[in-house]
C-alpha cells in the first residue's frame, strides 16, 4: 500500500517537474522575443536619430513653423519607442525572475524525486523483509500445527497402548496373585504332611503290628496307606511345584518389562503434553498480537469515521462496531449512524442518501489511515441532495492533495472542485464522444458550461 502511495507521488513530481520544464522553455521563447523587438526598437531609434538629424538639416531650409511641428513629432516618437523600450525591459527582468523562480522550483522537485525514489527503494526493502518475515512465521506456524496435529495423534495411540498395557499387567498380576496363591497352599499342605508324617509312620507301624497282632484282615479299602506311598505323593506334590516356578518367572520378568514400558510411554506422554502445552502458548502469543494490530487498526479507522461521518451530515453521529467481540477474525463489521435529528439506525436501515453518506465517510476514514495512491470513484453523489453533494465534492478536493481521484457524475455541484472536466456525450449513432477538456475555471456557479466550435466557454 505504502509503494503504491510513493509511486503516485513520484508520478505527480514527475509530472511537476515536467510542467515546470515546459513552462521554462516557453518563457526562455518569450524572453527571446522580447529581447528580438528591443533590437528592433533600438534600430529604429538609431535610424529615427539620423532620420532626425537629416530632417532637421533639410528643415532649416524651410520655414519655423514646420520645423517646430516636425521637430516635436520626432520627439513623440521618440518618447513612445523609450517608454516601449523600458516597458519591454521590465517585462524581461519579470520573465528572469520568473525563470530564476522556475530553476529552483526545478531543483527542489528534482532532490524532492531523488528523496522519495530512495525512500521508495528504503520502503521496498522494508516491505520484502516484511513480506520475508511474513512468510516465515506462516510456515513456521503451519509446521508447529503440523507438529500438533501429529503429537496429538501420536499422544492418543501412546495412550491407547498405555490403557492396554495396563489392562495386560493387572492381567499378569491377577495370574500371578492366583499362582502365587496356590504356591503357598501346596507350601503349606507339603510343610503339614511333613510335620505329620513322623507321627503318621508311628501310627501305622502300632496298626500293623496291632492287626498282626489280632490277626485282622482288612479290606482293600480299608488298608491304610504305607509310608513309602505317602512319600511318592509329596514328592508328585513338589514336582508340581517345580513344574509352576518357570511360569512363575516368566510372569515376574513379563511385568517387569511391561512396567519399564509403561514408564516409558508415560514419559512419552508427558513430553507430548508439554510440546502441546508450548503449541497452544505460541497459537495464544499469536492470536493476541494479530488481535492487537486488529484493534489498533481498527480503533483507528473507527475515529477518522466518526469525524468524517460528522462532518459529511453536518452533526451526525455513527460508529463502527464489531459484531463478535469473541471471535473478531470470523466476524462481521456493522454501520450504525444517527443523522443529524433522527435516531440511531443500522446502515441498512438508512435512506439511499444517508447510506451514500455512511459509505463514503467509511472509504474516507480507511483513505485518511492508509492513503492509495488512486480512486474510481462511479456516480457516489447520485443519491445526494445539492448540499451533501457539494460537501462531498469538498471532501475529495480535499483528500485529492494526496491522492488522485477519478470520479463520474452526473452533478453540476461536482465539477466546481474539479481540477480537469472531461465531457462526454451520446452521439446519434449511440457511440460515447468526448466533447473537450473542459477549464474548471470557465464552469458557471452552476456547474454550467457551453462548447462552441469544440472550444469550451464558461457559461454566460
Amino acid at each position: 500500500m505504502r509503494k503504491k502511495e510513493f509511486n503516485g507521488k513520484l508520478d505527480v513530481l514527475s509530472k511537476d517537474l515536467e510542467e515546470k520544464i515546459k513552462e521554462k522553455e516557453d518563457l526562455e521563447n518569450k524572453k527571446k522575443e522580447v529581447v528580438g523587438k528591443i533590437e528592433e526598437y533600438e534600430k529604429r531609434l538609431e535610424e529615427l536619430d539620423k532620420t532626425k538629424e537629416e530632417k532637421g538639416k533639410l528643415l532649416l531650409k524651410g520655414t519655423k513653423k514646420e520645423l517646430a511641428q516636425k521637430a516635436r513629432s520626432f520627439e513623440e516618437d521618440v518618447s513612445k519607442l523609450q517608454e516601449s523600450v523600458l516597458s519591454l525591459n521590465s517585462e524581461i527582468d519579470a520573465l528572469n525572475k520568473k525563470i530564476e523562480i522556475i530553476d529552483q522550483r526545478k531543483t527542489e522537485i528534482k532532490n524532492n524525486i531523488e528523496n522519495k525514489t530512495k525512500e521508495v527503494e528504503e520502503h521496498k526493502k522494508s516491505i520484502k523483509e516484511l513480506k520475508d518475515s511474513r512468510s516465515k512465521f506462516r510456515d513456521e506456524l503451519k509446521a508447529l500445527m503440523t507438529v500438533e496435529e501429529k503429537m496429538t495423534g501420536k499422544m492418543k495411540d501412546l495412550t491407547i497402548k498405555r490403557d492396554q498395557i495396563y489392562k495386560k499387567t493387572v492381567t499378569i498380576e491377577n495370574e500371578l496373585d492366583k499362582i502365587n496363591t496356590r504356591i503357598e497352599s501346596y507350601y503349606d499342605l507339603i510343610s503339614r504332611a511333613k510335620y505329620r508324617l513322623p507321627t503318621l509312620e508311628g501310627s501305622i507301624k502300632e496298626f500293623d503290628e496291632e492287626i498282626k497282632l489280632y490277626n485282622i484282615e482288612l479290606n482293600e479299602s480299608e488298608k491304610l496307606p504305607n509310608v513309602e506311598s505317602l512319600k511318592d505323593s509329596i514328592k508328585v506334590i513338589e514336582e508340581s511345584m517345580k513344574e509352576l516356578e518357570p511360569v512363575n518367572m516368566r510372569a515376574l520378568e513379563e511385568y517387569e518389562h511391561q512396567s519399564e514400558r509403561k514408564n516409558k510411554l508415560d514419559d512419552d506422554v508427558k513430553h507430548l503434553k508439554d510440546q502441546k502445552k508450548n503449541l497452544e502458548k505460541l497459537v495464544t502469543e499469536i492470536t493476541e498480537k494479530k488481535t492487537e494490530r486488529f484493534y489498533e487498526v481498527f480503533d483507528a479507522i473507527n475515529k477518522n469515521f466518526k469525524s468524517i461521518y460528522a462532518d459529511l451530515s453536518e452533526g451526525g453521529e455513527a460508529e463502527l462496531i464489531v459484531e463478535n467481540p469473541e471471535n473478531i477474525f470470523d466476524s462481521g463489521l456493522t454501520i450504525k449512524a444517527r443523522p443529524r435529528g433522527k435516531k440511531i439506525l443500522r446502515l441498512s436501515a438508512l435512506s439511499g442518501g444517508e447510506k451514500s453518506i455512511a459509505s463514503l465517510a467509511f472509504i474516507f476514514a480507511i483513505q485518511r489511515y492508509d492513503p492509495s495512491p488512486f480512486y474510481v470513484l462511479d456516480e457516489v453523489d447520485m443519491f445526494l441532495d445539492g448540499i451533501n453533494a457539494e460537501t462531498v465534492s469538498r471532501m475529495i478536493k480535499q483528500n485529492a492533495q494526496d491522492s488522485q481521484f477519478i470520479m463520474v457524475s452526473l452533478r453540476k455541484v461536482a465539477l466546481k472542485e474539479a481540477n480537469h472536466v472531461y465531457g462526454v456525450t451520446m452521439t446519434d449513432n449511440g457511440i460515447s464522444e468526448m466533447i473537450g477538456n473542459i477549464d474548471p475555471s470557465t464552469v458557471s456557479p452552476k456547474g454550467e458550461f457551453k462548447i462552441q466550435g469544440g472550444k469550451t466557454i464558461g457559461a454566460a
